[in-house]
């Protein structure tokens, strides 16, 4: 009974402060503890557990937050990337997806609270559903990721490039992003130099950005990037340089990842264990 009970504190735990953070006292305290639970189960959760907060809702408000400023001022808040902007968003809209992933981020923490406090086995099989459902996506979409690399490469291909020639040197946020991602990564362009080719910047100053002739990658060679100086130097292009430190810190990512879905599984696990032992 006492491991009962302290999985079930831990499980509205684990969703109050990671999924939805709402405090659940109002419900304790119109819901009395049986006799039995009050004084065998030392992990009975009361409104003395967890106090109100001021961060409620931290995942899942959060990103419906962003999801609603993107959807009501786009532009303002996507103008750094541009026209590459415009064409994803033929393929993901962007504010509604974080719209929908906070719905039911907050659904999840709504569903693991609701569900272990007031043991209502339908709230908990549900959330078992939603994760499950979410836990099958994720092992999809690595598994896509892992076999369609070729087919991401040449798809963003056709999206970045486009918008480098279009606006890198025209546009200041769109060329700050790129400034950085070039100096952070040590890189060039999406595949190489030749993306800047017919840009605003290289029709003004008929050079490449230093990026592609500074074996550092720091922007910081001395002499006009020329066609001759970037042929030599050879700067990897930002999409491999990035696969490639995927690649070097495997053990790291992979770490991650395996580290999400060992708590995606345990949660799982918990809520099914909680569902079985109620009456």
């Amino acid at each position: 009974m006492q491991c009962f009970g302290f999985i079930k504190t831990m499980m509205i735990l684990f969703n109050f402060l990671i999924f939805d953070g709402q405090g659940t006292e109002r419900r304790d305290a119109q819901r009395p503890q049986s006799r039995e639970s009050a004084s065998s189960n030392p992990y009975s959760f009361n409104k003395h557990v967890l106090p109100k907060t001021l961060g409620g809702k931290l995942c899942g408000v959060a990103l419906l937050a962003v999801g609603i400023w993107v959807s009501v001022d786009g532009p303002s808040f996507l103008k750094i990337f541009g026209p590459l902007s415009s064409s994803a968003m033929q393929f993901v809209n962007v504010g509604y997806f974080l719209i929908a992933a906070g719905a039911i981020l907050f659904a999840l923490g709504f569903l693991g609270c609701y569900g272990a406090h007031s043991e209502n086995k339908c709230a908990l099989m549900m959330f078992f559903l939603i994760l499950l459902l979410i836990f099958i996506a994720e092992v999809a979409a690595a598994v896509v990721a892992l076999v369609y690399t070729t087919m991401a490469e040449h798809f963003l291909t056709l999206l970045v490039v486009p918008a480098i020639k279009q606006d890198y040197g025209s546009q200041k946020d769109f060329t700050q992003v790129w400034n950085s991602t070039m100096a952070g990564l040590g890189c060039c362009g999406f595949n190489n130099y030749t993306d800047f080719e017919g840009s605003p910047y290289f029709l003004k100053n008929h050079t490449f950005p230093p990026y592609c002739c500074s074996n550092s990658g720091n922007g910081t060679a001395t002499e006009a990037c020329t066609e001759e100086r970037a042929k030599d130097n050879i700067v990897q292009g930002c999409f491999s340089q990035l696969l490639y430190d995927l690649r070097a810190n495997a053990v790291t990512v992979g770490g991650v990842a395996a580290g999400i879905g060992a708590l995606e599984l345990a949660a799982m696990i918990v809520s099914m264990y909680l569902y079985c032992n109620l009456k």
